[in-house]
């Protein structure tokens, strides 16, 4: 079964917004780069990813042989819904979807969602599962 991770992440400076009044911009964006570098990093040691694609605009610190997807900026439910459905064109039997920002994503934690039952898209029947939140 081949498995794609997708991470959105937002543009340079939008992200952390609701730590404005504890951060200034310059750390709030090196808390989004360092959260995503990591995330990036873990989906690359994790054997189960074949594949990983970024929702997003270019960022600092994408490597080689990475899949970006363009996000609309609208909304987060609605960039997803378009990612999921160029990525099924392509065939992935599934997708784990890491939002950018989980400082404590482990290769176990990608390996369990992975493992977790499939959610249906509309798009066709690709498996879709969430990441791990730090609410376990």
């Amino acid at each position: 079964m081949s498995c794609w991770a997708l991470i959105p992440v937002k543009a340079p400076g939008l992200g952390k917004t609701r730590l404005a009044r504890a951060l200034a911009p310059d750390e709030r964006e090196a808390l989004v780069c360092a959260m995503f570098r990591h995330v990036l990093a873990t989906a690359r040691a994790c054997a189960a990813i074949d594949r990983i694609c970024i929702l997003g605009p270019s960022r600092p610190g994408l490597c080689k042989g990475l899949v970006r997807l363009p996000d609309s900026g609208s909304d987060l439910n609605r960039a997803l819904g378009s990612a999921l459905g160029a990525i099924a064109t392509t065939g992935p039997d599934r997708v784990v979807v890491l939002p950018a920002d989980l400082p404590c994503l482990t290769t176990g934690d990608i390996d369990r969602s992975r493992a977790c039952p499939q959610v249906w898209s509309a798009w066709r029947p690709i498996g879709m599962v969430r990441g791990p939140t730090l609410s376990r």
